[in-house]
């Protein structure tokens, strides 16, 4: 609830890139039909917006140049197609009228409990298991967002007032950050050498 108004807010999704890619009817079912549906209930409903949290993964990789909400998408992923499908879907659902969607493109997100299917959730267990780091590459540049930080953009774009039926926002720390320098930030919050073993995990989430 916002200004007295409801809000629905759909977080939900087969996010796995690997589960994702295997399952590829289930992972377009809950990935964007559900989200489409939900959106349509919204409206029977009469709530005031749908939110519906998408991925910075639906744009190109381009190394040293910044995403904004005109870049054209390109996914590279099978989960990050189906994030871009239901943001389609919910789109023409929006042209109906009533409820609002809002899409919200978040980067790489960090918390304390990270998964280990991402980056920092895997060099975080690594580095609390006492054994060397093993990742894809140090030279990957991200943009991570703290976990705070994204509820906290969540709620304000929940109680921003605008009149597009359909708005896209992209959410992020506007920060560019290689691995290694996610290594040099990890081993110096927790006072350890990281110790780096390059492999291959192209079944993760990096």
């Amino acid at each position: 609830v916002c200004d007295g108004e409801f809000a629905f807010v759909h977080l939900a999704a087969l996010s796995l890139q690997s589960k994702a890619k295997e399952n590829q009817a289930q992972a377009v079912m809950l990935n964007a039909v559900l989200p489409c549906q939900l959106l349509t209930r919204a409206q029977e409903l009469g709530c005031w917006k749908f939110l519906l949290a998408s991925t910075a993964a639906v744009y190109p990789t381009q190394p040293g140049f910044a995403n904004e909400e005109r870049t054209l998408p390109a996914p590279e992923s099978f989960y990050a197609a189906t994030k871009l499908a239901a943001e389609a879907l919910c789109r023409g659902a929006a042209s109906n009228g009533g409820t609002a969607c809002e899409v919200v493109r978040i980067s790489n997100v960090y918390g304390p409990n990270s998964a280990i299917t991402t980056v920092f959730g895997r060099i975080l267990e690594q580095v609390r298991m006492g054994i060397p780091i093993k990742v894809n590459s140090v030279s990957p540049i991200r943009d991570f967002i703290y976990i705070d930080d994204v509820a906290e953009g969540l709620i304000r774009i929940l109680a921003a007032s605008g009149h597009s039926r359909f708005q896209v926002t992209n959410l992020s720390s506007g920060v560019g950050t290689s691995v290694r320098a996610l290594l040099d930030a990890v081993g110096s919050t927790y006072g350890v050498r990281c110790e780096v073993h390059n492999v291959d995990l192209a079944s993760t989430n990096d």
